[in-house]
């Protein structure tokens, strides 16, 4: 019988082959990919600016650009101790909206992620900020942490003109 410890590394692998095999154009409808390619490039707040303000309420774990009323909001979710937070911004503002605590599913993933990120020596902005400038004109718009061979890394998803690509970023 596997361990807790023992089984981390194979869930995490798992559920970043899942996250990676999902296609954005399911992740986001027609008129969401319609408002990311138009909105997204006039956005006062991007996506490692986002995760390096929310430092402040703790460590970032995982963000994404939504969706919400035609207009994008940015979610990072922060665990500072045992707490777990969800900080949403507007990305056309860079205004803090809400920020929340996080509980059921949604605690639970966030646990997972902290797990993911033991080790971590890069912070999330930055293994961010790295994915943009190797893929250049690509906006953020996703990042979650996984572990590939013992290793933390980021998996960031990015969009430029409705196109999409995910890629994974050491996090060591």
């Amino acid at each position: 019988m596997m361990t807790k410890t023992a089984m981390l590394p194979l869930v995490t692998l798992l559920s970043m082959l899942l996250a990676a095999s999902v296609p954005a154009q399911q992740l986001y409808s027609d008129s969401e990919r319609s408002v990311l390619a138009r909105v997204l490039p006039n956005t006062k707040l991007s996506l490692p600016t986002a995760l390096k303000t929310s430092e402040r309420m703790g460590t970032p774990l995982s963000a994404r650009i939504e969706v919400q009323d035609n207009d994008l909001v940015i979610s990072v979710y922060t665990a500072k101790n045992d707490d777990f937070s969800e900080v949403v911004f507007s990305a056309r503002s860079g205004s803090i909206l809400k920020v929340q605590p996080v509980d059921g599913l949604k605690r639970a993933a966030a646990k997972g992620e902290t797990a993911s990120l033991i080790g971590a020596t890069v912070p999330l902005h930055e293994a961010v900020h790295r994915a943009e400038r190797a893929n250049p004109g690509y906006w953020a718009i996703r990042v979650i942490p996984g572990v590939v061979e013992n290793r933390p890394v980021a998996i960031v998803m990015l969009t430029k003109n409705n196109a999409f690509r995910t890629v994974a970023e050491d996090l060591y």
